[in-house]
């Protein structure tokens, strides 16, 4: 009896995990699509080499 429920809750905390997983790198992937075309826009209009003035 304790080892199917030691087994139930691993199998459980895998799942949990890969659900976890998942919506932590579709987090990623929306944060790098609107990283990317912020940076798209920028460069389109000439607000990155403001940036890059202030930086140097």
């Amino acid at each position: 009896m304790q080892q199917n429920y030691l087994y139930d809750q691993l199998e459980f905390n895998k799942l949990e995990w890969y659900d976890k997983k998942a919506d932590t790198e579709e987090r990623f992937q929306l944060a790098r699509e609107r990283l990317e075309k912020k940076a798209a826009s920028w460069e389109a209009s000439g607000r990155h080499e403001f940036g890059l003035a202030l930086v140097n």
